[in-house]
């Protein structure tokens, strides 16, 4: 199988799913795998709701003809196309022998190594730019690479260098005082290599046992959350509406600060200590009223630490702010008519009318299609409305305090009722874009499955 015709590169391409989902899809993979369970990345993107049935069957159909086309070419004459991981070592081993052939030819051997690897992270980035679809993430995994093979690189010239101490006796025994300056320059060259490659090794251990830290601690809340929850539906004195809503609060409250337990975000936060608005999460329940196509913002989970200010202004949100549904003819004309005679640019185009809003909103999309929606930058997605957030600019709201109030990036579940229909809404909300992972999106979906436990 090529990496052309990969069910997630497909999915990515052809706009099915955004990278970040790919990204959950093999993670969840691979931890069912541990458990040796063999669960195709279509069934779990379906369980979670980033794909619908029509949405994977559709990937399958050109999955399918993608390899017919492959073997109509007879492609199997020629040897596959590697995966991913294979392109990626073939450049860096192309790179390597580029270099030493460079310096037989009388290249110095930094400037050949230096220009190599120059050449080298820039075709990786393509590489994972052509899979991923993401500029950001495919060079922070360019850069992980790099830093593996310079670490490699860092040890293997050391031992060899070590291996070859021997010469340094015989060539001062010659009395040769200028190649023994030049041994002795490559020795402490080695030994810097090695200090550097294990200071990069100590420093990766530490980050993953953080990592993994956050990780358990994570586990550990979602579970205090679900005990709680099971302990208030047992509580039959109070009506089973009141049970409802405080278990939802609890949830609601619960994943806010499970999203906050990350190593990320807690770098991100010593950043901001000036500036706390930028980095805040805020959780909203919406539910849907059939009579005026809109939702209603039901509970939220504020910033645990928001001024009062921007107490009041979520508040006036609440009381205000009304989602509607999704026309999806209007919005498809609106689509054909953004992309016109030229389809360049038309996401941009489309950004700009002014009336796009009246007929598509998160939670409009994500009732009607079933799907979980993830973005990391909020401007940039179709559904997103932010006329409410600009409107708070004439307020008397600073600077400071709007950020607490705008959203960066978000992930919106649907929550299934016990009829099987969408019940209601979970969004998760960012004031800072590009922050939330695929971790977050896996914890926000167990949220929104447990709510959907609560309303059963």
């Amino acid at each position: 199988m090529s990496q052309g015709d990969k069910f997630l590169a497909i999915a990515v391409r052809s706009g099915k799913i955004v990278p970040d989902s790919r990204r959950y899809a093999l993670q969840h993979q691979k931890q069912l795998r541990l458990n040796e369970e063999n669960v195709r990345v279509g069934e779990i993107l379906k369980a979670a709701g980033l794909l619908t049935d029509a949405g994977r069957d559709e990937v399958l159909v050109e999955q399918q003809r993608l390899r017919s086309v492959r073997l109509y070419r007879l492609k199997r004459l020629s040897p596959a196309m590697p995966s991913l991981m294979g392109q990626k070592l073939l450049v860096v081993f192309f790179a390597a022998i580029g270099a030493g052939v460079a310096t037989r030819f009388g290249v110095p051997l930094d400037p050949a190594t230096g220009v190599a690897g120059f050449i080298a992270l820039l075709l990786v980035t393509i590489l994972e730019y052509r899979a991923l679809h993401s500029a950001t993430l495919s060079l922070v995994r360019s850069l992980i690479l790099c830093a593996g093979v310079l670490v490699l690189v860092a040890f293997s010239y050391s031992a060899f260098t070590f291996a070859r101490l021997d010469e340094i006796v015989t060539l001062h025994a010659a009395s040769n005082s200028e190649a023994v300056h030049s041994w002795l320059f490559r020795v402490k060259g080695a030994l810097v290599g090695l200090a550097a490659a294990a200071v990069t090794l100590a420093g990766y251990s530490v980050w993953k046992f953080h990592m993994l830290r956050y990780t358990q601690a994570r586990l550990g809340l979602m579970k205090d959350v679900i005990i709680r929850v099971e302990a208030i539906m047992r509580e039959i004195a109070k009506p089973a509406e009141e049970r409802r809503a405080e278990a939802i609060k609890v949830v609601l409250n619960g994943l806010r600060n499970a999203i906050r337990l990350s190593l990320p975000d807690r770098m991100l936060r010593r950043f901001t200590v000036f500036s706390p608005g930028k980095d805040q999460i805020t959780v909203m329940y919406f539910t849907p009223e059939p009579s005026s196509r809109s939702f209603r913002l039901d509970q939220v989970a504020y910033p645990d630490n928001a001024p009062g200010r921007v107490r009041e202004a979520f508040s006036a949100m609440q009381a205000t702010h009304f989602p509607t549904f999704l026309d999806e003819e209007a919005f498809d004309n609106m689509i054909k008519l953004a992309k016109g005679v030229d389809p360049r640019g038309w996401r941009k185009r489309y950004l700009n009318f002014p009336n796009r809003h009246d007929f598509i909103s998160i939670c409009g999309w994500i009732y009607a299609k079933r799907e979980t929606l993830f973005s990391r930058d909020a401007s940039q997605c179709l559904a997103y409305d932010g006329r409410y957030f600009e409107g708070m600019k004439g307020k008397g709201l600073t600077n400071e305090e709007l950020s607490w109030v705008t959203f960066g990036s978000f992930i919106g579940c649907p929550v299934i009722g016990p009829d099987g229909d969408v019940a209601s809404i979970l969004l998760v909300a960012k004031s800072r874009n590009s922050t939330l992972e695929a971790e977050d999106l896996e914890v926000s979906i167990v949220a929104s499955q447990l709510i959907g436990r609560v309303l059963g």
